[in-house]
C-alpha cells in the first residue's frame, strides 16, 4: 500500500478493494483487509463499508469460507458490526454456495443481540437485532 503511494483514506481503500474485485483478485482483497486490521496509524472512520465491500467481492468470487471469516471478524468490533447490507451479502454468498447450515446460523445471529458486550458510550441504547428481509429469504429459497 505504501509503495503504491495511495493516500490512506476510507474512499481510497474502498476503491482499491472494488478495483481488485473486478478481475477476481480476492486474495489481494483479503490482504488489504488484513493490512487494515494490523495498521495502527490508519484509523478508518467507516470500516463497516470497507468490510461490506470485501464481502461483496468475495461473494462474486464464490469464496464463501473466506467471506464467512471476514463476517465473523466484523462481529468482533462495534465499528464494523454488520448492518443489513452485510447480512444480505453474506446470505447471498452462502446461499449460492449451498452452505445452508451456516446460512441459518447467520440468520440466527441476525436476530439475536451481539455475543460480545460493546462499550457504546455516546450511542446509548444500541439495538442491533435485525429482521431478515426478502433478499435473505430468497437466498434460502435459492439453495
Amino acid at each position: 500500500m505504501r509503495s503504491a503511494r495511495i493516500r490512506f483514506c476510507d474512499h481510497s481503500i474502498l476503491r482499491v478493494i472494488q478495483i481488485l474485485g473486478k478481475p477476481g483478485n480476492w486474495r489481494r482483497v483479503l490482504q488489504v483487509i488484513e493490512w487494515l486490521q494490523i495498521r495502527e496509524r490508519f484509523k478508518s472512520h467507516r470500516p463497516r463499508f470497507i468490510y461490506t465491500t470485501a464481502l461483496d467481492v468475495l461473494g462474486k468470487a464464490n469464496r464463501p469460507v473466506e467471506a464467512l471469516n471476514v463476517f465473523h471478524s466484523m462481529q468482533q468490533q462495534v465499528s464494523t458490526y454488520p448492518d443489513l447490507v452485510a447480512y444480505q451479502c453474506i446470505a447471498v454468498t452462502l446461499g449460492k454456495a449451498g452452505y445452508l447450515k451456516e446460512l441459518f446460523d447467520v440468520i440466527d445471529s441476525m436476530r439475536s443481540p451481539p455475543e460480545k458486550d460493546f462499550k457504546t458510550g455516546v450511542i446509548g441504547k444500541w439495538d442491533q437485532e435485525l429482521e431478515p428481509e426478502i433478499m435473505v429469504y430468497n437466498a434460502v429459497s435459492n439453495t
